[in-house]
């Protein structure tokens, strides 16, 4: 079983863990999804293998 999962079944440890309620989590997922798949898309190739960092 997932963290999340084990976590989200108990109205007391969620928060905690989190800092919000269950029903704020879900209204931020759409948010925290968007910034993780463009920072995937930064760090690794179309064929999976990792970037080397840029230099500025």
């Amino acid at each position: 079983m997932d963290y999340y999962a084990r976590f989200s079944k108990n109205a007391n440890q969620f928060p905690a863990l989190t800092g919000c309620t269950i029903e704020e989590f879900h209204a931020l997922l759409p948010a925290f999804r968007a910034c993780f798949l463009e920072l995937k898309s930064s760090l690794y190739s179309e064929r999976g293998k990792t970037r080397k960092p840029s230099l500025y």
